[in-house]
């Protein structure tokens, strides 16, 4: 949960995240209370915008020079607080991964920033 956001205004939220094998993550995002809600789904490590829906808007991906992918989408919440989830999601797009014994991502963090549509 991340405190401190104004309410009704933009945000980009963001994760750093790598790997070498091929998967897809959702950036899962909604405000403490729920009534805003939005996900954004990228295929790793190709930085690629799969899809968004609900709330989130706006989502990008990009490689950096160390390997890390940042994946990002923008959505304005409506109270104070934000809750953001990255999930990784199985072959058949459900929103779990048990894991496979051998897919290894790096979790680098995340950071949510006014968006630079405000």
């Amino acid at each position: 949960m991340v405190q401190g956001i104004t309410s009704d205004r933009p945000y980009r939220v963001s994760a750093w995240l790598r790997t070498a094998a091929p998967i897809e993550v959702m950036l899962d995002l909604r405000d403490d209370q729920a009534t805003h809600y939005g996900k954004a789904v990228f295929k790793l490590p190709d930085a690629a915008v799969v899809r968004s829906q609900g709330n989130a808007t706006s989502p990008g991906a990009a490689v950096d020079a160390n390997g890390w992918t940042r994946v990002w989408a923008d959505m304005t919440f409506t109270g104070e607080k934000a809750v953001v989830y990255v999930t990784l999601l199985d072959p058949s797009e459900a929103e779990q991964f048990a894991g496979d014994g051998q897919l290894g991502i790096g979790f680098g963090g995340i950071d949510v920033a006014r968006s630079h549509s405000d």
